[in-house]
């Protein structure tokens, strides 16, 4: 038996920063992998779709990965790059003797077995090793794997992989996948596994197939701290260590941990992965854990309303994510129309001809605190508060659309507002009686990833209320280190850099449309005016 360690930190990590490594990163961590004495170092995906940086692990073609890699003859292992098939051209792809890649793993569904075999001789003529990477195998059927493998036995690539790609296999899965694969594959062709650690197994499932390979050699995927997708993968330290302990292998830790500690510690501060209880809802309910992401980064529902909504994706999306699709779901699930008419009156009498100041939570309430409250005692305003309480002045109404937010309130009655007024999407969490309610739909805006902010929802039930002029305070935008997005350390929330750009730009084109009725002004810094006036450029 043979086991081989392939590590994907450079390809599967960057779903994490957007493959955006930076080049002495890039470079550093393959000189270490190569120093640890790793069997096989994946380096990022061949992929067509943005123009080469050297910065980032998305190469156009194998002539762009050439310039970011040592010579052939000084690593002893294999060099490979992963193609999404229909990302890469086979025309980007030069003979193996011209390229410093070894191998190249081609990636597919179910659906794209044909156009696989055919892409993939295309690379076997040009003379790199060929993988196979059957995404989502859990969605393949016994017969479905058959012909599988009846394919890979006429090509002959060097490995087909066990891809675990929803992290949703236990032992006996990865057991029964293996027997099909081990008694119809040929024995010259290696059995490979890429899992994902959705349900913490990755590391047993792992050591689950060790046990069943007396004449199988065997490719095992793991990344540097487990850096990877939602919950990450096997992390590299874990299984090198093992297999040095347990089958004489001769892998070097040291350099690994280095690379932690330089190079991926850093991003993990910034942008965290790993088990997570969503992680593990997405898992159990066998969907794309995407789908948790999407409601992850909400920040608005817990974790019993994240399940209740990935128990509604249909079957035939589960595995396919579809952002419009949870956004719909999303929206539908926490909808309760109700009848506001009263409630939108009392809240025009009580504000009557006096200026109103919306406070969000953001960092900045704190950061420029003296001028705030300084405008406070000066103009008097009739204050509300978004999702929290200000405790530096008093607030005239107390605004909770956030399910999440709402959980973690003390008892509300004991909180001196002289109004606390919630969306009727929180209906069914308290005894009604003692608040007012609004309707969640008419605050809402469709068709937009930010549908339910709650400053916006503030805006628009000022604007149904009849006010035409509003100070805002707190309502920053998102920041990209979750330290600067909020007065309180307990608010803190970590989002990739790409989704909090698209949450402020959805923001900023809802507020744009608002302005062509009510009248907004910042008392505290924002990003929002910015990002409108360059939309306007």
């Amino acid at each position: 038996m043979n086991i081989r360690v392939l590590d994907c930190t450079l390809r599967d990590g960057g779903y994490i920063n957007n493959w955006d490594f930076g080049e002495d990163c890039i470079r550093q961590i393959i000189t270490r992998l190569k120093d640890a004495k790793l069997d096989i170092i994946e380096v990022g995906f061949l992929d067509n779709t943005r123009p080469f940086s050297k910065d980032s692990t998305l190469y156009p073609s194998t002539m762009d990965v050439n310039s970011m890699l040592p010579h052939k003859e000084m690593f002893n292992g294999d060099f490979v790059a992963m193609v999404m098939l229909g990302k890469c051209p086979i025309e980007n792809i030069q003979d193996a003797k011209d390229s410093q890649l070894d191998g190249i793993r081609v990636c597919f569904r179910k659906q794209q077995l044909q156009e696989a075999v055919d892409y993939s001789k295309e690379i076997l003529k040009k003379g790199y090793k060929l993988f196979w990477q059957p995404a989502s195998l859990t969605d393949y059927s016994d017969s479905d794997i058959l012909t599988l493998v009846e394919q890979a036995n006429r090509i002959q690539p060097v490995a087909v992989y066990m891809v675990d790609t929803y992290g949703l296999m236990h032992k006996n899965d990865v057991i029964h996948y293996f027997s099909v694969f081990n008694n119809n594959l040929d024995k010259d062709i290696a059995i490979g596994f890429h899992s994902h650690n959705n349900l913490q197994l990755s590391f047993s499932n792992s050591l689950a197939l060790f046990d069943l390979l007396p004449n199988r050699n065997l490719i095992v995927d793991s990344s540097v701290f487990g850096m990877g997708r939602g919950a990450g993968n096997l992390c590299t330290e874990l299984l090198t260590k093992y297999l040095n302990d347990n089958y004489s292998q001769h892998y070097n830790l040291v350099p690994i941990l280095e690379i932690v500690d330089d190079y991926i510690n850093p991003i993990f501060k910034r942008l965290p992965w790993g088990y997570s209880v969503a992680y593990y809802v997405a898992a159990i309910n066998n969907c794309h854990p995407n789908y948790a992401s999407f409601l992850v980064n909400k920040q608005t529902v817990g974790v019993k309303k994240i399940n209740d909504i990935l128990g509604l994706i249909p079957e035939p999306y589960k595995r396919n994510y579809n952002q419009d699709l949870i956004e719909q779901l999303y929206i539908e699930n926490l909808k309760k129309d109700i009848d506001d008419q009263i409630t939108i009156e009392k809240i025009k009498t009580e504000i009557g001809d006096r200026k109103v100041l919306v406070v969000a939570p953001g960092k900045s309430i704190l950061d420029y605190q003296e001028s705030l409250l300084d405008f406070v005692r000066r103009e008097n305003p009739w204050v509300v508060t978004v999702n929290f309480k200000w405790e530096m002045v008093h607030s005239d109404m107390l605004f909770i659309s956030n399910l999440k937010r709402f959980s973690h309130f003390p008892t509300l009655n004991q909180i001196q507002v002289r109004n606390i007024v919630i969306t009727s999407n929180l209906a069914d969490q308290t005894d009604m009686a003692d608040y007012l309610m609004v309707n969640y739909s008419s605050l809402t805006c469709n068709n937009t990833e930010e549908a339910d902010n709650a400053g916006m929802m503030v805006l628009r039930l000022l604007q149904r209320a009849g006010v035409r002029n509003v100070y805002v305070a707190g309502y920053d935008g998102f920041n990209p280190n979750p330290y600067e997005n909020y007065h309180s350390d307990n608010l803190r929330i970590n989002m990739p850099t790409e989704i909090i750009e698209s949450k402020n730009q959805s923001i900023a084109n809802q507020l744009k449309e608002l302005l062509k009725v009510l009248n907004v002004q910042f008392v505290t810094p924002s990003i929002y005016p910015s990002l409108i006036e360059n939309e306007n450029v």
